[in-house]
């Protein structure tokens, strides 16, 4: 049996010095009418870039509703309590390759990973709020983790009204770590002595 077996890995670190004057540069809006029209993200001095701008999600209030931290001290939920949060970029990616061989077998398994980058899943926000065109949850998580179906609830009740859904804020923001087989192959290898003619290799892939 014969094991080859290559790690490489890369770490990625960033800060944005200077603006040239500029306080900020928004990102883009993905989902218009969703979010704030000044995107989700921002470019700022002392961040790395793809920082998200999101509001603090605190939980929710013996009303059973979202609440948010009043960063600026105004005493609502306003533009100025939004604050930078993770980063959409991973700061650790890796690549695996492993190549195994034994007699006429061969197998090859190719894994990928990165680590440290965050998402806004703003999939799961339209699945569990009670906005947008269908003016209902759409997941099963939104019902079972809701106020009067969960003794640890993370949503408001079905039957909430006045709600503040905000798909910028931290309640949707998720660790995007993952680990995955990339690919795999198998091959198996028929000599000449056998198909009297070429050397064949047989083999069988599938990819992630």
């Amino acid at each position: 049996l014969f094991w080859s077996s290559n790690l490489t890995g890369s770490y990625l670190k960033n800060k944005v010095k200077d603006l040239a004057g500029v306080p900020f540069v928004s990102g883009i809006s993905p989902a218009s009418g969703m979010i704030p029209t000044d995107g989700v993200t921002r470019i700022q001095e002392g961040y790395p870039i793809g920082t998200f701008y999101v509001y603090e999600w605190t939980g929710l209030d013996k009303d059973g509703k979202d609440t948010y931290k009043d960063n600026d001290g105004d005493g609502k939920v306003s533009g100025g309590d939004r604050v930078m949060k993770g980063q959409a970029a991973p700061k650790f990616t890796m690549g695996w390759n492993n190549s195994f061989s034994y007699k006429n077998w061969s197998l090859n398994m190719f894994f990928n990973a990165a680590f440290g980058g965050y998402r806004l899943n703003l999939m799961r926000f339209t699945g569990c709020s009670i906005n947008g065109d269908s003016n209902f949850i759409t997941l099963r998580e939104a019902y079972n983790r809701s106020v009067g179906h969960s003794d640890n609830p993370r949503y408001p009740s079905t039957s909430v009204v006045g709600n503040d859904y905000e798909a910028a804020s931290t309640k949707w923001l998720e660790k995007n770590d993952y680990l995955r087989l990339e690919n795999i192959t198998l091959s198996y290898d028929l000599g000449r002595s056998i198909t009297k003619f070429a050397d064949i290799r047989l083999s069988f892939s599938a990819q992630n």
